[in-house]
């Protein structure tokens, strides 16, 4: 599978991993023409290949852009890891090792990040219904997280649930997309999970309460 459009060159800002989903977020690059990177997915051996011919892990002085971890794990779903590299050619790899067989399915949006920056959305699941990213994923109690979505019911209501009771309720876009911020809980410190439904289907995300 291909998609994303031909020319934008985007960086990578942030990863989210969990509920056989990898959410990429990518914000605009200096010089370079926004919107979502062009790429391409496949599996071999049990691995799922993303490869983002438009999208950079690097300024275009060289320095590094994205400081986030290059590798994450998981102890639930199929895929258990995920792995972020970059080819001699600049462009962005992600590999993902899976248990057993599946077809990735991969959804791309233009988002807007608050209202300073753009940012374009890029999703690999192994399974069908929403896909949500939290940006940052991390905060004290009371922070904002930005959420962005897609794959929910158009126009309907989307409910957030973490620690036992319902911590955000917002809805979504006749598109299906979500846009919307979660404050982060009154939980105790460490890693935390939140379900985001709605009639159709939900996806978890995970966070840190710091």
């Amino acid at each position: 599978m291909s998609g994303g459009e031909q020319g934008s060159v985007v960086q990578l800002r942030h990863v989210s991993f969990g509920d056989d989903q990898v959410s990429l977020l990518f914000v605009q690059r200096p010089g370079e023409a926004y919107g979502i990177p062009s790429f391409a997915v496949g599996v071999e051996h049990g691995v799922i290949r993303l490869r983002l011919t438009g999208a950079r892990l690097r300024n275009p002085d060289g320095t590094p852009s994205y400081d986030g971890p290059r590798t994450f794990q998981s102890a639930e779903g199929r895929m258990k890891d995920v792995r972020i590299d970059e080819d001699r050619d600049g462009a962005v790899v992600v590999e993902i090792p899976i248990d057993g067989r599946g077809c990735p399915r991969v959804a791309s949006r233009r988002s807007g990040l608050g209202s300073t920056f753009s940012a374009a959305f890029v999703s690999v699941a192994l399974r069908d219904g929403p896909v949500v990213a939290l940006d940052p994923d991390s905060g004290r109690p009371g922070g904002p997280m930005q959420v962005v979505g897609m794959g929910f019911a158009p126009s309907s209501p989307v409910i957030f649930h973490s620690g036992g009771r319902t911590v955000w309720v917002s809805r979504s876009d006749a598109r299906g997309w979500l846009d919307t911020v979660l404050f982060v809980p009154d939980l105790p410190p460490g890693e935390h999970a939140v379900l985001v439904r709605d009639a159709a289907g939900a996806a978890l995300a995970r966070f840190r309460v710091e």
